[in-house]
């Protein structure tokens, strides 16, 4: 008769068990689901939005973008508080490389220059490999229209630079 009370009691507390772990599973989807409708959505109000961009190209650059992305990330009142840069590139070249700068030229509706940043990615790559990089720069971007992206210079892992016309 204990073994069967026994077996019992074991079944009544997975069964409860299972029933508090649904219970609280539901209640952190509905905490979610209202923090949502309050627009509460994690974010604090910060918006992102694509910037149009030019790629200066260049023939005698040893390397292509392959892939660029600009973001203004901007508040709640939609002041631009920061911009988010992604690039890919590939190294056209027959020499490694050790590092790449570039100019970012953020220009307003008039094509005049609101902003400049330098970036630079110190990726050792390989011949006719790919390197990326990522940066984000702060403080406040006014009257942003679009971006333009500017090859600088190469430096090669032997120690020897390229460098464009166009610093």
């Amino acid at each position: 008769m204990s073994q069967t009370f026994t077996k019992l009691s074991q079944i009544h507390f997975l069964k409860l068990l299972f029933i508090l772990v649904s219970l609280s599973f539901c209640l952190i989807f509905l905490n979610g689901q209202y923090a949502n409708a309050q627009g509460n959505s994690g974010n604090d109000g910060v918006q992102a939005k694509t910037l149009p961009f030019t790629i200066v190209k260049l023939d005698s650059a040893p390397i292509t973008i392959t892939d660029f992305q600009a973001k203004l990330i901007s508040d709640s009142f939609d002041v631009n508080q920061a911009i988010q840069l992604y690039l890919s590139y590939e190294n056209c070249g027959k020499v490694p490389i050790s590092a790449i700068q570039i100019r970012f030229v953020l220009q307003d509706n008039g094509n005049n220059i609101v902003r400049s940043f330098l970036g630079s990615d110190n990726s050792y790559v390989a011949p006719y490999q790919t390197g990326s990089q990522k940066w984000q720069f702060q403080g406040m971007i006014k009257n942003c229209a679009r971006l333009q992206v500017l090859l600088l210079q190469v430096k090669y892992a032997d120690g020897n630079t390229w460098r464009s016309n166009l610093e």
